[in-house]
């Protein structure tokens, strides 16, 4: 409520023609504007369109009426401050209850001096007016961290495009990176905060690099010399001091240090094992895994099978089996013809369409086998103690 208009108030009857004490009370004061409405079932669209501060329901309106129209009230944007009050008599117990949990604000007797009337409901519109500057003031403070959170995106875009420049690739890989990572948070059902922090540390996963010489930084790993692979694994510690300096994203700095630990703990920096590992830092090792293999020419089918082979060994075996599942989404064209299976679901004559590996890594069986019941027996045995990655795909009869 402000000073240069009227508060508007609107008064709901259920019962035409007959006058209404609290609308000739209300209309002395000047500072108000009444507006009444025969009709107990008024639409949100009516009472959007004359925007009132207040709605007074005498007792004509049904209670189950009112309810619902309080919880239609508060549930919308535009009319969530409005004060809505109960003409009637005070509520028995569940009444009250429900009219409170529905969002009735207060109740006044249809006795009430008109003194006292008028004065609560001036106190109402004192609070009214508090509750829309609060609303107000968070809404500016809301709009404020849109935009500063906007300008962060915008900073991290630009730092990884200037890396991209000395370091080919690196644009490409932190967006498809930050879009993996999105597949593997959701299906790992992260909150949000958490969620956050392991994508930027997604996108800027090899902004370290900026520290190494330029002939280590741009060549495959599987190619470095001793010297320079050790000279290589410095650049996590590099990004991870550079992300430190980010206020709130100490997390992400923390994935990005351990972002080669391996889930066996045979990793760096300070093999680190298993859940020891911080969560963030197995979906990048994950990551980083996949893009080495993708800058050696890997097909999605040999990177899938790399996946499987490094589970339990360089890689969480969940993380790896959401990165294939990821994959397989991906390139849905590539297995048209055909289907995983559990292997509870395998039958004699079917034809393996890919190798199958067990959750430590072991090839058990090859692509192309067609199964025999001696085959499905010993995956299944195995099946219990080393659990089969992902089911088993074969082909489509």
């Amino acid at each position: 409520m402000t000073e240069q208009r009227k508060a508007k108030i609107l008064l709901l009857d259920n019962r035409p023609g007959d006058r209404t004490p609290i609308v000739d009370m209300l209309s002395m004061e000047e500072a108000f504007h009444v507006d009444r409405s025969y009709t107990g079932r008024v639409g949100l669209d009516f009472i959007r369109e004359i925007k009132p501060d207040m709605i007074i329901c005498n007792d004509s309106i049904p209670m189950g009426d009112v309810l619902d129209l309080c919880r239609h009230v508060r549930s919308d944007p535009e009319l969530e401050t409005v004060v809505v009050v109960l003409a009637r008599s005070f509520p028995e117990d569940e009444d009250g209850t429900q009219g409170l949990e529905a969002g009735v604000d207060d109740w006044i007797e249809m006795s009430i001096p008109p003194a006292v009337l008028i004065n609560k409901v001036k106190a109402w519109f004192r609070i009214k007016s508090l509750r829309d500057d609060n609303r107000a003031e968070c809404q500016r403070l809301q709009d404020l961290a849109d935009v500063l959170d906007k300008n962060f995106k915008e900073l991290t875009i630009i730092l990884v495009k200037t890396l991209d420049g000395r370091i080919p690739g690196v644009s490409e890989r932190a967006e498809q990176a930050k879009t993996v990572t999105e597949y593997i948070t959701t299906k790992l059902e992260m909150d949000g905060h958490e969620k956050k922090n392991i994508l930027l540390a997604a996108f800027l996963h090899e902004i370290g690099k900026i520290g190494l010489p330029e002939v280590i930084a741009c060549k495959e790993y599987s190619r470095l010399a001793m010297s320079e692979q050790t000279l290589f694994h410095q650049h996590p510690l590099i990004g991870s001091m550079v992300v430190s300096t980010i206020s709130g994203f100490e997390d992400s700095a923390n994935f990005i240090c351990h972002q080669l630990e391996n889930y066996d703990g045979s990793g760096s920096p300070d093999g680190l094992m298993g859940r020891a590992i911080p969560t963030g830092a197995r979906i990048l090792r994950a990551i980083i895994f996949q893009e080495e293999l993708g800058k050696g020419g890997c097909s999605v089918q040999e990177i899938i099978n790399q996946l499987k082979q490094a589970s339990h060994k360089v890689l969480d075996p969940l993380i790896a089996q959401h990165f294939i599942d990821y994959l397989s989404s991906r390139d849905e064209h590539l297995f048209s013809n055909t289907c995983r299976l559990g292997v509870d679901e395998l039958k004699e004559g079917m034809i393996l369409a890919e190798d199958v590996y067990s959750s430590n890594g072991i090839k058990l069986l090859p692509k192309g086998a067609r199964l025999q019941e001696w085959m499905i027996r010993v995956l299944t045995e195995r099946n219990y103690v080393d659990p089969i990655i992902g089911g088993v795909r074969v082909f489509k009869d």
